[in-house]
Order: C-alpha cells, then structure tokens, then sequence
C-alpha cells in the first residue's frame, strides 16, 4: 500500500476544529514563489500549481522510468500546501487577496534529494512541454506553532484565526510572524468538487512563548479613573458565563458601580503589573439576603473576580480575596455569599467558603 502522508501523520495533517500547539519539524518541498489574487484566471497562482503538481506527479512516477531514486517507496502525493503573507499587514487582509505574496509547496518524501528533484525539473518541462525552472526545492522547519481545523469558505478564515489567537492569549503564547515564519495553510479538499462550506483547510501559525515581564505588582483599589477598564473586564467575564453578546451592559454597570462606589456598598480591588489591570476582586454590601438560604444581618456578595489567565497560579487571586474580606469584615458583614458555579470554586473552597444550596458562603 502507497505511503499516505496525511495517514501517517495526522498530527500535522488532521488536526481538530480547536486549537492545538504542535512542533513541526523540518520537511522538504517543491515550492514555487508568487504574488498576486489566487482567484485570478491565467494569474501567477494558478499557473505555479500546474508546475508544482507536473513535478510532484514526474518524482511519484519516476520508478516507471530509466531514472532510479536511491530509497524509492510508492506514495500518494500530499496534498497542496501555502505560505501567505502581505506587506505591512500584521496578519492577513482577506478583503486585499491582490496584495497577497505566497509560497505554493507540495512536500516531498524525504528520499528525495535536489539531485533527484533537478532531475524532475528537466523530465516535467520536457515532456509536459511547460517551463518548470520556476520551482525550488525548499527546506523549511516551522518549529513550535499553533493550528486548526478550518471548515467552510478560504473568506471566513478570520473566524477561525480569532479562536486561535484567543488560545494563544489564554495559555501565554503569542504568534511569531518573521520573514521566514508565515500564515501557512494545507488544502484537503478540492474546491472545485466540494462546496464552500464544506471545504476544510489546516490554518498553521508561528508562535512563541509569551515573554512575562518580571512582575511588579501592585494592588489598589478601584477609582474613576479605572472604571472604564474594570466595566470592560466585568463584561467580558459576564459573556464568558453566558450573558448575551446582543445587550448593552455597560451603561446599567456604570451606573451601579458609580453609585455603589459613592455610598460605601461596593468596593473592589485591583491587581496592577506594569500599570496593567490584571486582576479584580468586588464586593457588594447589603443589610439584608437578598436570596434564600442567607444568615440575617449584613453580607458581602462577592462578585468581578478575575485574573488574567497569563498571572493565574502565582497568588494573585488568593491576594485579592484576601482585600475584599477584610473589607466585608471592617463593614461589619457576619457572612460573605457567592453564586455557586464552577468557576473559581477551587479557590473558594480553599479559602473556606462551604456550599450552601445554590450558594458558596464564608463566615466572618
């Protein structure tokens, strides 16, 4: 049975529909250089496929010939792969495909050497009647990389890479575009014989790990000045728990904290590094329990905790807990309450806070 490079290694070939960090190592290709829309009719594109696909087939079928490759082993072609990029654009501008540059490449069986794809160059000109000198045999070692399962139309590929810039943010890894390091896609279906929707593409990008800084954090707390960025935080975090992405929240938040902030009942308290909010504790104070299963008296609801995910494990949480308590205590507050759910409750737990019906609750 033919070697099948997509079989063999589905690590690179047949990722999942979400994000994963894989290390690529080197490969060698036939490749051919170009600039210009890939849609256009008798464009550069469309032209260097026919070459790429004339001397990958030329190497495939060469042991039905008088030229012998040292290692020959029946394979079946991989599929067609591309390196885009465009000048000044730190990703890709989808709507401006006439500005693209790209590198075309199909990847070659390691057996093969420049020798032997000279050889092809010079068979497939000669007998496919087309100049092939526009193909380079091309080493390229991607290295560490983030990449995906693309399913539906070459357009909405930003949807896609909006998830895997999102993955890389949360796991402390950002991408590595260079000259040499590219959006980089593999071609699995036909689009001439598969529908748009259906077509599925592998999205590769370069990535590096997140240089963190050494920390200089400071916790203070919520001012003015700060509000605008803690309403941001709170409402992504509200999104993140389900709520709507179709309603306006941030005038009914504004209004809350700026009017609790004024009369003492809310307080919260940041986490600064660098003079980056990343990190929020809140407490809302109320003379009576609002829900069922509350002790009489004052109570602190907790509520806006949150760490960027690139500080998690390093204290931060546990530190602005720790603010917020003392100042449900210096308020008089005999039990702090927070809604029960699963995020956060690892912490809490440790803490002290017990559940409580649909509640987790700390005694003062």
């Amino acid at each position: 049975m033919a070697f099948d490079f997509k079989k063999e290694y589905k690590e690179f070939y047949l990722p999942k529909n979400i994000p994963q960090i894989v290390t690529v190592p080197s490969a060698n290709y036939v490749a051919v250089r170009g600039t210009g829309d890939p849609n256009d009719e008798g464009g550069e594109y469309k032209a260097a496929i026919s070459v790429l696909y004339a001397i990958a087939y030329t190497l495939k079928m060469s042991y039905k010939t008088d030229y012998k490759i040292e290692g020959f082993f029946e394979y079946v072609v991989p599929p067609l792969e591309g390196f885009w990029w465009q000048d000044n654009v730190e990703n890709i501008d989808y709507s401006n495909k006439s500005a693209f540059h790209w590198i075309s490449v199909i990847r070659l069986p390691d057996f093969i050497t420049k020798k032997d794809f000279d050889w092809a160059v010079d068979t497939a000109s000669r007998k496919k009647k087309m100049d092939c000198s526009s193909a380079e045999f091309l080493s390229i070692e991607e290295g560490l990389c983030v990449q995906i399962m693309h399913v539906g139309a070459y357009d909405n590929e930003p949807e896609t890479v909006a998830m895997m810039d999102k993955y890389l943010e949360e796991n402390g890894y950002m991408n590595d575009f260079t000259d040499e390091r590219c959006h980089h896609e593999i071609y699995l279906s036909d689009p001439r014989k598969t529908a748009p929707e259906k077509c599925r593409t592998v999205i590769r990008h370069p990535i590096k790990k997140l240089e963190v800084k050494e920390m200089q954090i400071e916790y203070r707390k919520l001012s003015e000045k700060d509000l605008n960025t803690f309403i941001e935080m709170r409402i992504n975090q509200l999104r993140e728990e389900g709520a709507k992405e179709d309603i306006d929240l941030k005038p009914a938040l504004l209004d809350y904290y700026t009017r609790h902030m004024n009369d003492g009942t809310f307080v919260s308290w940041l986490a600064v590094d660098n003079g980056k909010i990343i990190g929020t504790s809140g407490m809302s104070f109320v003379e009576k329990p609002p829900y069922f299963g509350c002790p009489s008296g004052r109570i602190g609801l907790l509520s806006s905790m949150f760490t960027n995910p690139n500080y998690r494990r390093r204290g931060i949480a546990k530190e602005l807990l720790n603010r917020v308590v003392d100042e449900a205590r210096d308020y008089g507050c005999g039990t702090i309450q927070i809604t029960a759910s699963d995020m956060g409750v690892k912490l809490y737990t440790a803490y002290g806070f017990v559940h409580n019906g649909n509640f987790m609750q700390y005694k003062l």
